[in-house]
């Protein structure tokens, strides 16, 4: 019996959002993923806040003078319970492929509260993917009962919240 884990193609996408379009970079996530399907990539992999785009201004100027460019990428800004998480879940079903998206929530409970997520899509129903983007460890759960196991998984959620629970802990 092997111990090796069965090979499967990614492609890493080495992109630029169309900043700051949450739909035209949605449009462009889509054309990339399945490209990257049609290439052979079961796993297609979108940098850190991909959708609608990463606010570098944050890194170069003063809050106060940032407040505008704040309000543009709000507008812009997915909402974890909204139709757009559902259609990237649409797009990795339509593509065959899983994808991690990297995009930049709204926060339902905070006004201009922001949150840099990673989007996993693939075979996951809609509720299940956006219960992951919000930290919702019972979606791990719920998605495991719905998958057939398979030899790469890292086993049942309780296995390895046991083992996280049973590091050493600092004093």
């Amino acid at each position: 019996m092997s111990n090796s884990l069965p090979a499967f193609s990614a492609a890493l996408a080495d992109a630029a959002p169309v900043f700051p379009d949450r739909d035209a970079t949605r449009d462009k996530t889509d054309a990339i993923s399945g490209e990257a399907r049609r290439k052979g990539a079961r796993l297609a992999a979108f940098p850190e806040s991909f959708l609608p785009g990463f606010p570098l201004w944050a890194l170069v100027h003063a809050p106060i003078d940032t407040h505008g460019f704040f309000r543009r990428l709000d507008d812009h800004c997915l909402e974890t319970h909204g139709p757009d998480i559902d259609r990237v879940a649409a797009m990795a079903r339509r593509h065959g492929a899983y994808l991690s998206v990297g995009v930049t929530e709204r926060s339902p409970a905070s006004v201009g509260t922001l949150h840099n997520t990673n989007l996993l899509a693939g075979h996951l129903d809609e509720a299940a993917i956006a219960a992951v983007a919000a930290g919702d460890d019972r979606a791990e759960r719920s998605c495991a009962r719905r998958r057939p196991p398979s030899r790469w998984s890292p086993g049942p959620p309780a296995s390895r919240s046991a083992s996280r629970s049973a590091a050493p802990k600092a004093s």
